[in-house]
């Protein structure tokens, strides 16, 4: 071990010498030797690791935080009542309705009652533009008020309808409780009629007439479950005009609620200066009155003509006409009124009524006339026989003839000699000739009908009086409604309603099928098509809009990543 350390410690070789060297390496390896010997023994052996127990792990302690205490918070008490007083001194209404709802809520019903009460005075005479403030806060606490006076403010049908939705939708308002059922109690009665009195001329020269209306009343009573189960009818002779005063009050008297007639203008002049808006007068007159007026030709079929074709986008027409009074004038209100607008025109052609050429005046208004003479000219001119097909105008939008319907089966299957498809229109008279040549006409199809109700549902009603004296009791049943501005439709001469006195009626579209049936129908409504100029315009403001929007947009920084 001790060489072992030795040659490590001392690397060096032995080399040999002479003899005094050797002598003298000799003592020196000794010495070494002995040093080495004397080194090894003396030294304390090398220090080995000792070996130590692992130490015990402690559990980790939790962690405590320490937070600033906080003061309690101050408790402020609000009197409802005190702040309520305020805002309504300064005219703080979203906080006055605010504070009312806190109120209420803490509150008794009698003094429920009274914040309701209050709350309706101070809003009523708010003007328009503070209530739609009040309106177009999403708070139903205070929208729910502005909801409430501007229905009150509200007159006839248009309030009935507000007041439904009201009860529909405001249910969490507080003045459901007590404030609403009090305003609706103060509301009159709406007026029921279940007396009503016909005056009617039944021994004068009207006497036909006079019946046929009674005819049309009696029907409507009858076949109506609901007017015959209410209604009590009371039928008086008008025909002594010195009398119809007379009759007046001796109908009310005798408990008339509504009166319809008298019928000559004459006999409603003599019931002019009454005051009694339950009178259904069936004539007009000049001159302001305080009851209604229906006229049998209340309405204004020319213009539901024109608007018609207008809303078709119509710009050609071509009218056909007999020269028969009421015919001419239709024909004649008609040019005037599509004539106005310069971009419309017309062509019109008129035929005698008492020897009437249907077929050559249809010729005529689409130009067939001069195509066939140019054809019989040049047969002249080259002396034989030629191979001939008429050519008609075909810039016509619609063609319009006035005259019977036995006339129009005659002049519409002309379009097909021709290969028309220009549609054909008419606005006939009614009468009994003419609903039964309405009824189920092969050469009447596709022929389109501005005409009465009653043409489409006759109910064995024979022509226009019976049609009037129908309608004429249901406006006296359903007077009240139609002064609030409702409108009827189960009616025979049209769409009944009543503007500044006068019952307005509007005719309906019905068109012949391809069997010749008369069907409802409804006017396509066609969008105009713009121009070249209109549309580059157009774009040009769609693009002016959008620039001017990302200005908008870049300006309020709404645009990430763009800056200006």
């Amino acid at each position: 071990m001790s060489f072992y350390f030795l040659s490590r410690v001392l690397p060096f070789s032995f080399l040999p010498a002479g003899r005094a060297q050797s002598k003298t390496a000799l003592k020196s390896l000794a010495v070494a030797l002995t040093s080495a010997s004397l080194l090894h023994g003396c030294s304390s052996p090398q220090p080995q690791a000792e070996k130590t127990a692992p130490e015990a792990v402690k559990p980790e302690q939790p962690k405590v935080e320490i937070s600033a205490v906080k003061p309690p918070e101050l408790l402020v008490s609000i009197d409802p009542e005190l702040e309520r007083q305020k805002a309504f001194e300064n005219r703080d209404w979203p906080a006055y309705l605010q504070f009312s709802y806190d109120l209420w809520q803490e509150s008794p019903p009698a003094r429920q009652a009274e914040i309701e009460d209050q709350a309706w005075q101070a809003l009523l005479p708010l003007d328009d533009m503070t209530l739609q403030q009040l309106d177009d806060n999403s708070d139903p606490r205070i929208n729910a008020w502005s909801h409430l006076i501007q229905v009150f403010r509200l007159q006839g049908l248009p309030f009935e309808h507000a007041l439904s939705d009201l009860q529909l939708f405001e249910t969490d308002a507080i003045y459901r409780s007590h404030l609403l059922p009090k305003l609706l109690s103060q509301l009159p009665p709406e007026e029921e009629v279940r007396n009503i009195a016909v005056f009617l001329p039944m021994q004068s020269k009207f006497k036909p007439v006079a019946e046929q209306i009674q005819n049309g009343i009696l029907k409507a009573y009858y076949r109506n479950e609901n007017l015959n189960r209410k209604l009590r009818l009371n039928f008086y002779d008008s025909t002594d005009i010195t009398q119809v005063s007379s009759l007046y009050f001796q109908a009310k008297q005798e408990g008339a609620d509504v009166i319809i007639g008298p019928l000559r203008k004459n006999a409603v002049e003599q019931l002019q200066g009454f005051d009694d808006r339950n009178i259904v007068a069936l004539n007009t007159i000049d001159g302001i009155t305080s009851f209604t007026q229906f006229s049998l030709k209340s309405s204004d079929k020319i213009q539901q003509l024109a608007e018609g074709f207008a809303q078709q986008q119509y710009r050609m027409l071509g009218i056909l006409n007999s020269d028969e009074k009421e015919n001419a004038l239709n024909a004649a209100l008609l040019a005037s009124v599509w004539n106005q607008p310069p971009q419309q025109s017309l062509v019109q052609v008129s035929y005698s009524e008492q020897k009437p050429e249907l077929r050559k005046a249809f010729d005529q208004l689409v130009n067939a006339s001069n195509s066939i003479e140019r054809k019989n000219t040049l047969r002249w001119t080259v002396g034989e026989k030629l191979e001939f097909y008429p050519r008609v105008r075909e810039d016509l939008n619609a063609i319009v003839v006035f005259d019977s319907a036995n006339r129009l089966a005659v002049i519409n299957p002309q379009k097909g000699l021709y290969l028309l498809e220009t549609p054909v229109y008419t606005a006939t008279e009614l009468n009994q000739q003419n609903l039964k040549a309405l009824k189920n006409n092969h050469d009447l199809k596709e022929v389109e009908l501005l005409t009465q109700p009653v043409t489409l549902n006759p109910e064995d009603l024979q022509g226009t009086f019976e049609a009037f004296g129908w309608d004429s009791l249901q406006v006296a049943a359903n007077l009240p409604k139609l002064k609030k501005g409702a409108c009827l439709s189960n009616t025979k001469t049209g769409y009944l309603r009543i503007v500044d006195n006068q019952v307005q009626q509007t005719l309906v579209w019905a068109k012949f099928d391809d069997k010749g049936q008369l069907t409802p129908y409804r006017l396509p409504h066609i969008t105009p098509q713009l121009t070249l100029e209109e549309k580059m315009e157009t774009e040009s403001d769609a693009e002016d809009a959008l620039q001017q929007r990302l200005q908008d947009e870049l300006k309020s920084g709404d645009m990430e990543g763009v800056s200006p």
